[in-house]
């Protein structure tokens, strides 16, 4: 029993890091404006292509910060 406090704080320290990155990893994806996946890429324009008016497509610009 000597030791449990500082077991306990080091168990704690672990969880407040491990949440802290969870949260840090998305918003630095959105600082760096990282770029979606190809495959999802490809599923919007399918589905831009579904509307007849739509001749062609010059850009699309999308920032993935977070999956759905």
């Amino acid at each position: 029993m000597l030791y449990a406090d500082a077991m306990a704080s080091a168990i704690v320290a672990y969880f407040i890091f491990r949440i802290a990155l969870e949260l840090i990893k998305p918003s630095v994806d959105g600082l760096m404006e990282k770029s979606v996946d190809q495959d999802l890429l490809d599923g919007y324009e399918a589905t831009i292509h579904e509307f007849y008016q739509v001749q062609r497509i010059d850009k699309i610009l999308c920032k993935g910060t977070r999956s759905l």
